[in-house]
Order: C-alpha cells, then structure tokens, then sequence
C-alpha cells in the first residue's frame, strides 16, 4: 500500500511517506533502511503505479537520479526491482491520494472507480515497460495476493519473465527474498 493515514481524512487520505534514496548497505546504511521500513504502515488504498514510478525513477540511468546511478568503477550495473504488494490495485476516485482528489482534480480523467482503477493499472503496464527497456530487472511478490487471480494479469506482465512470486506466509516471503538474492548474485557472477 502506498502512503500513511492523514489526520484530516481518517483511512482514505494518503500522503505519501517520502521515499528513501539508494544508500550504501554499511552498518549506517542498514540502519536507515531498517528504521524507514520499521517506520512504514500498510493502510489506505493501493496505487501499484506510484509505487511502481518511484521504483524507476530512484535506479533508472536516466531522469532525476542519473547522477546518481552511473556505472560503477567504470562496470555497467545491475538494476533491479523487487515490487512486493500486499493488495490488489484500489484507486477510488473518492480517495485523497498523491495526486489529490481525483472526483475534484480529474488527473487521470476516471469516470467511476473501476475505470480508475483500470487507467492506474494501464499506467502501471506502461511503467513496467519503460523500467524493462532501461534494461532494469523487474520483480514481482504478491503477499497473500492470488496471481493467478485475473484481477492481478497485468501486476504478473508487469514482472520480468520468471520473476512473479506468490507469498502467503512470513516464511515464504523471506524463502523469496533468499531465492531472489542468490539469483542475483549469481547474474553478477557470471557476467
């Protein structure tokens, strides 16, 4: 779920928490990233989306963070994803979101709240290709989130091939995880 409750909107407002820059995993890094993840609470409605745009935006080569993610001692690096979603899309028009009211604003021109969810996820496939053609790796969990669902189509086209996974337990979510790490470790050894 992306954002945290507003005071002023009891669960329907989110305002996003701010996102977390790439850092160095050394003792001070670990600590930041484990206090951030600490910090976060999964309420409000599910933007994949944005979720997704932020993804990008913070490892793509290009766009607001190039100059932070050039090649590294002169080696090309690797750049992955891993997008882990505990819900399916719920975009209601109704919702104050990061990008404000929607039924008030009309950012994305919904007529009703399954249309909004049908352009979010439209603009989830869009995301997930533009990440692939930069050549990023992209990463799908669903925990306790039925991939096989049709609902959830796109979030799997949205992965890499290969890459979707399915958790329905803390134990299969860290086996995931592990999974996911060796597969990259051995994807920067072998190159």
């Amino acid at each position: 779920n992306f954002g945290k409750q507003s005071e002023n909107f009891g669960d329907t407002g989110a305002c996003p928490v701010p996102v977390m820059k790439l850092t160095n995993m050394d003792a001070a890094g670990k600590t930041a990233f484990t206090n951030k993840i600490n910090g976060l609470k999964a309420q409000g409605y599910t933007y994949h989306d944005a979720g997704m745009a932020w993804g990008a935006r913070l490892i793509s080569p290009d766009g607001l963070f190039a100059a932070e993610n050039g090649n590294y001692m002169g080696r090309p690096v690797g750049r992955h994803i891993i997008f882990m979603t505990d819900g399916e899309m719920n975009t209601p028009r109704t919702n104050y979101s990061h990008q404000g009211l929607e039924q008030v604003m009309q950012r994305i021109g919904a007529t009703d709240n399954a249309d909004a969810i049908a352009r979010h996820t439209n603009r989830l496939g869009y995301l997930c290709s533009a990440a692939k053609q930069k050549g990023i790796v992209v990463w799908i969990i669903g925990f306790g989130v039925d991939l096989d669902d049709p609902k959830n189509a796109k979030l799997v086209a949205c992965a890499s091939s290969g890459k979707a996974y399915e958790a329905g337990s803390s134990a299969q979510l860290a086996s995931i995880f592990s999974q996911i790490a060796q597969q990259i470790s051995r994807l920067r050894l072998s190159q």
